[in-house]
């Protein structure tokens, strides 16, 4: 689908649009890029307030576990470095750039587990909740250099099983379909 344009805007307020204004809402960010939780809260309030009753919310997540398999693919060794933010990130799930910590950039990390009681908890109902890249992720430049048959057999595979609660810690990122309730 062509897309007709797009508006910069904040997503702590939608406040140019109309109650019920759009049928599809892709929240593809700030429930990550934004670290404080009540920020997030009305991220979600502003997006459900300007989506229709019946209409579809997506909505991308970063796992808790994004920056171990983040350490896999880019420098394994490097494990025992910043111990403390890492185990900081495995309990709250907050990531704030420091000069003790100059990696990635704020953001906030969700435990795959708390991702759909959160969304239920907005009158969501779940289409589907799933791994974007699964077990995959660390290898995934040799994935993509095998021959077409091969390559298709995995992404099919990552495609079945992304939705498998046990794969979804494997994966850096989470993505969430969900139907607003009718009123």
């Amino acid at each position: 689908m062509p897309v007709a344009g797009f508006i910069k805007g904040n997503a702590l307020d939608l406040g140019r649009f109309a109650d019920a204004s759009f049928d599809v809402i892709l929240n593809m960010g700030p429930l990550y890029h934004l670290t404080e939780e009540k920020d997030r809260r009305r991220a979600m309030e502003e997006a459900l307030r300007v989506l229709k009753p019946g209409g579809l919310f997506f909505a991308s997540f970063i796992s808790r576990y994004a920056f171990i398999v983040d350490t896999l693919k880019r420098d394994p060794a490097s494990i025992g470095d910043f111990r403390d933010i890492q185990e900081q990130l495995l309990v709250n799930g907050i990531n704030i750039v420091s000069d003790e910590n100059p990696g990635f950039t704020n953001a906030y990390f969700i435990h795959p587990s708390d991702i759909e009681p959160l969304m239920e908890g907005y009158g969501l109902g779940r289409l589907r909740l799933a791994a974007v890249e699964g077990f995959i992720d660390p290898v995934e430049p040799a994935v993509n250099s095998l021959p077409e048959k091969l390559f298709n057999r995995w992404v099919d595979l990552c495609y079945r099983l992304g939705t498998d609660p046990v794969i979804w810690g494997t994966s850096e990122h989470m993505l969430y379909v969900g139907r607003k309730g009718t009123p």
